[in-house]
């Protein structure tokens, strides 16, 4: 006898991992849907919860909450995508903090087979072609060449930062607190990237940044790298949005 319930989940869980394929009121209604669930759990937790416990929920609160938000935040350009797996977030006029892709990315875009090097390939591929996006928004002047692009060197590693032009800077006390709030999640991340259970090290936290115009100068630097990455492990292009 078939299990009704088990088709259910399995067909919703399909039609997530394709949500971008789906016309535009499909997607808003989902990401709509899924931002209600958010808020709903968030308001039981403060209503229900004592607050002590509620602060020693929030690291594995805010994963939960952010997976579900990220499709409407998306959708409303407040999460802008140059790769599947890079996000760009623009601070101010002359800030571009760019980002490693959130969970919901890893669900839609990478597989569970792929986990460890593969995965960490595959990210870097997507980390490359971003940064071949931002470059073309610079040479389009939608972005100004005086624009400092930062973030985090833990996905994208110290040494590849600093191949492409990127600077290192000493990370801050209150972004290390926040790392601390999205430890879980990163831990998660961060042990399909390795294929094995791995606890990120907050040690090796290290700030990033080039400038837009450095970053223009290192284009040939990264389709070097890129093409070098894809001969090398023969990638196969899997659709991913």
């Amino acid at each position: 006898m078939v299990d009704f319930s088990i088709v259910m989940r399995l067909s919703l869980l399909k039609n997530i991992k394709r949500i971008y394929f789906h016309p535009k009121y499909v997607q808003w209604m989902i990401g709509i849907l899924l931002s209600l669930t958010a808020l709903a759990l968030a308001y039981y937790i403060i209503e229900s919860v004592y607050l002590p416990v509620v602060i020693l929920l929030l690291p594995v609160a805010k994963p939960v909450g952010h997976f579900l938000m990220v499709p409407l935040l998306r959708l409303v350009g407040l999460l802008k995508y140059y790769s599947p797996m890079l996000i760009g977030i623009n601070t101010n006029e002359k800030t571009l903090e760019i980002h490693n892709g959130s969970s919901f990315d890893y669900l839609i875009n990478m597989r569970w087979r792929q986990r460890g090097l593969k995965a960490r390939k595959r990210m870097m591929i997507y980390y490359l072609k971003g940064f071949l996006k931002i470059i073309d928004d610079l040479e389009k002047k939608r972005l100004p060449e005086d624009v400092t692009l930062t973030g985090i060197s833990y996905f994208f590693s110290n040494k590849s930062a600093r191949k492409i032009g990127f600077t290192e800077k000493s990370v801050g006390f209150f972004r290390k607190i926040l790392f601390f709030v999205d430890y879980v999640n990163l831990f998660l991340m961060y042990s399909y990237s390795n294929g094995r259970l791995s606890f990120p090290d907050v040690s090796k936290l290290r700030k990033v940044e080039i400038s837009g115009k450095k970053l223009l100068q290192s284009k040939k630097n990264i389709i070097r790298l890129l093409t070098l990455i894809k001969k090398r492990n023969e990638y196969k292009t899997i659709p991913a949005v």
